[in-house]
């Protein structure tokens, strides 16, 4: 049963610290400035996640060592 509730749970607790987040940026700040930043901190936490939950992991980055 909790594998069914956690990812809603996850979503509402997403959705409401979005909108206090959303809520305390100052109306003079340019709107892709605060875009930006929005997607660098989900970028930065969704890479800490996979490492977190997947001990040893790596993430390709390049993709050199593929063969053509």
């Amino acid at each position: 049963m909790f594998s069914y509730i956690w990812p809603i749970a996850l979503v509402v607790l997403s959705n409401v610290v979005y909108q206090i987040c959303a809520k305390s940026i100052p109306r003079d700040i340019d709107p892709f400035a605060s875009l930006t930043v929005t997607y660098a901190v989900g970028a930065i936490a969704s890479a800490i996640i996979y490492y977190v939950m997947n001990k040893g992991g790596h993430l390709p980055i390049c993709c050199a060592n593929t063969p053509t």
